[in-house]
């Protein structure tokens, strides 16, 4: 984050800032794409200020934000209380959130950092001479704490303040769907939004006042900035637009069809395989809307990768600004969770396959071969000896005990089994050539629609 760094560096320059300390954390191994938060610390006689850069929020809900918080002494592990509570305590309103998420380039994040860095400037004198006081200090962390208590209901003082609040709790609730809609230019959602939030924070019941005074006019703001939250949408979360449904959806159904082939295909091989040596097979057929649907379970993730494409030629006006937030709101983390899920459905859909081919009854000279279990890759083989006879069903009875004029031809094992035929293949199909067959093989077929030999 080389723009935020030297917007901290200018920033001390122009306000006096002691040193600036640069610190970054990581998810795993130090990798930009493993950045988890980047911090700019600025030291001053009586406080110390830090700009915090968080990569991906809590839940990835929101992402690449900047924001501001004030430690209330010079010792790293001091208390520090977000910029726009500590304006709050020191009676200073200030409309514009100072949670600034959807930073998409370089140009977002001077944008960004100029907007808080120029409320922290301009209340520097304050802050400066209320933390520098004893009982100044000391107002403030008692309001501080006594939020807190009042928001977790339990005491909370400087020993148990870092239990509660690693900074992550308030990076969620100021880039909740209120402040990021304030952002965008939807005042009049923004304030309905955060009229509903329970239990108000005392900022936030004075940003809701000031949003209400200033009615419809609502904030005025970088056209980087209100296009990062514009990529949220009035939900307060990524995508989902019109836009994006389309591409995703044409994407979808372009995969289905093209994953379609390979299944397919698949799917005959077997079927070629298992007819060899087979007198009648029946059943096979029934699964093959199962290959398009494993095709279409393929394309669901496959889109997520493809959508751009279609994104860009669809909407090539849009294009670059949903690349930029994609690659915000995703990112290569992201990328590698879907891919990986990716390779587990094509594992699937392929063993599925080649499953699907091998479900039914296969009949071969020697016997027959009942794979109607779940999805096992071998049957239970019967001699036709083992056959007691075949006899006509003329109909069945559904779970609402309602009588269908669905005929088929039941096998009746000799160990009590029965195996309707009905599930497997339609009766014109099979009623000649393979109960001529069964009975070629001494097997007692009942075939006349009364019962009778």
């Amino acid at each position: 984050m080389d723009a935020m760094d030297e917007c901290a560096k200018e920033f001390a320059q122009r306000c006096g800032g002691a040193y600036v300390e640069l610190d970054s954390q990581y998810k795993g191994d130090e990798d930009p794409e493993n950045l988890q938060y980047r911090r700019a610390y600025l030291t001053y006689p009586s406080f110390r200020v830090e700009f915090r850069y968080t990569a991906h929020g809590p839940l990835s809900i929101v992402n690449s934000i900047l924001a501001c918080m004030v430690h209330t002494d010079k010792n790293e592990n001091g208390p520090s209380i977000p910029l726009p509570m500590l304006l709050d305590y020191c009676t200073v309103g200030e409309a514009f959130p100072l949670y600034i998420p959807g930073i998409m380039d370089e140009e977002g994040m001077r944008e960004a950092f100029a907007l808080i860095g120029g409320v922290l400037e301009k209340n520097l004198p304050m802050l400066a001479e209320t933390l520098g006081r004893e009982d100044g200090r000391e107002r403030v962390l008692t309001a501080y704490y006594s939020e807190l208590s009042a928001l977790y209901k339990t005491v909370i003082d400087e020993n148990s303040v870092e239990q509660y609040c690693d900074g992550d709790y308030f990076t969620l609730r100021f880039c909740s769907a209120a402040f990021i809609n304030y952002i965008a230019g939807n005042t009049e959602t923004a304030i309905k939004q955060l009229r509903k939030t329970k239990k108000k924070l005392g900022y936030e019941k004075r940003v809701l006042a000031l949003w209400s005074a200033d009615g419809e006019a609502g904030a005025v703001c970088p056209d980087s900035v209100r296009r990062g939250a514009k990529a949220y949408g009035k939900s307060g979360v990524a995508g989902g637009d019109k836009r994006e449904f389309a591409a995703m959806f044409l994407s979808w159904l372009f995969l289905t069809a093209l994953f379609s082939i390979p299944y397919v295909g698949l799917f005959f091989l077997r079927l070629a395989i298992e007819s060899r040596g087979t007198v009648y097979l029946m059943g096979p057929m029934y699964k093959l809307p199962d290959c398009f649907f494993a095709a279409l379970l393929t394309a669901i993730p496959a889109s997520y990768f493809t959508r751009f494409g279609f994104y860009r030629r669809l909407f090539p006006k849009h294009y670059e600004q949903y690349s930029a937030a994609e690659q915000v709101n995703n990112g290569k983390g992201s990328d590698r969770l879907i891919k990986g899920f990716l390779h587990v459905i094509v594992v699937c859909s392929l063993a599925g396959t080649v499953l699907f081919a091998g479900w039914g009854i296969r009949f071969q000279e020697d016997g027959f071969v009942d794979n109607t279990d779940f999805f096992l890759p071998f049957g239970t083989h019967y001699e036709y000896a083992d056959i007691e006879r075949v006899y006509y069903k003329p109909d069945r009875v559904n779970a609402f005990g309602e009588t269908l004029d669905y005929p088929s031809y039941v096998l009746k094992l000799k160990n009590g089994e029965e195996i309707d035929l009905y599930e497997y293949d339609d009766i014109e199909n099979y009623e000649g050539v393979l109960l001529d067959f069964l009975a070629e093989q001494g097997v007692l077929v009942e075939r006349n629609r009364d019962g009778s030999e």
